[in-house]
């Protein structure tokens, strides 16, 4: 363990071994700290968190702050992050508040750029990039394998199916389609993400995904229609990928980003 003699410390904090902390660190109360992660100077650990192993926190990072939200009344609220996560300098995020279960959760393998923000209520999966100076606000869900570019803006309590990418400078206020390529103010569907698939090997899995976005967005077909057709394409083609789209869209609230000509 190697902490700098300046670094601030709450009495209660959990320190593993094999954890660094920089010059003029602080680190709240009811902070725990896995094995292996680095707090780089400046960063600031505020209070209810939990960081998981390897995790590699910048200078001037404000991680588990309280949430800015009118409503909060200082209550008693949780942020979890999990194992190799790097929090890249100034990026901000935020606990949970008690209009939910009062907890922000951040999966493993997720890098944070620099001056992104991630709000109160968020629940963000594994294998996760968000870009410099992305914003996303309260009650986001964010699947795996999710890539948000730079200048991104998430409207509350929207989700992102996973495998999506969010190309730089959208603006996203409907759910975004699982495995899809996303842009524009307000953000429309352009296509799949080809790239992220190849990327994780798919293969057979491509072409089921190519089909399942032929019913949805390229089709005739009614929005219940299309969810019936893509359910039956499931039954007879059971891969993962298909039963996540199914989901998804059955679960829908706010309603899904359109292609520019689907009406």
């Amino acid at each position: 363990m190697m902490i700098h003699e300046s670094a601030f410390i709450h009495t209660s904090a959990e320190i593993s071994d094999n954890v660094t902390i920089g010059a003029h660190a602080f680190i709240g109360k009811n902070v725990i700290i896995g094995s292996g992660s680095k707090i780089h100077h400046h960063a600031s650990i505020e209070e209810n968190t939990r960081i998981g192993k390897n995790c590699n926190i910048w200078s001037f990072a404000s991680v588990g702050a309280a949430p800015q939200d009118l409503s909060y009344k200082n209550e008693d609220t949780y942020l979890e992050i999990g194992d190799n996560c790097t929090i890249r300098e100034s990026a901000t995020i935020s606990r949970g508040t008690k209009k939910e279960q009062g907890i922000t959760k951040i999966g493993s393998n997720v890098l944070i750029m620099a001056s992104a923000h991630i709000g109160h209520d968020c629940v963000v999966g594994n294998n996760v990039v968000i870009a410099n100076f992305a914003g996303v606000t309260g009650h986001v869900h964010i699947s795996d394998h999710v890539i948000i570019g730079g200048l991104s803006g998430i409207h509350q309590f929207t989700r992102i199916g996973e495998g999506a990418i969010i190309s730089g400078g959208s603006m996203c206020n409907q759910d975004i389609f699982p495995f899809s390529n996303a842009q524009g103010d307000r953000a429309v569907i352009r296509g799949l993400n080809t790239t992220g698939m190849h990327r994780r090997g798919f293969s057979d899995e491509l072409m089921a995904l190519i089909s399942a976005y032929k019913i949805y967005f390229s089709s005739d077909l009614t929005h219940e229609d299309s969810i019936k057709e893509l359910e039956r394409l499931y039954d007879e083609n059971p891969k993962r990928e298909l039963k996540v789209i199914c989901d998804f869209i059955r679960n829908s609230k706010r309603g899904l980003a359109r292609t520019p000509s689907k009406k």
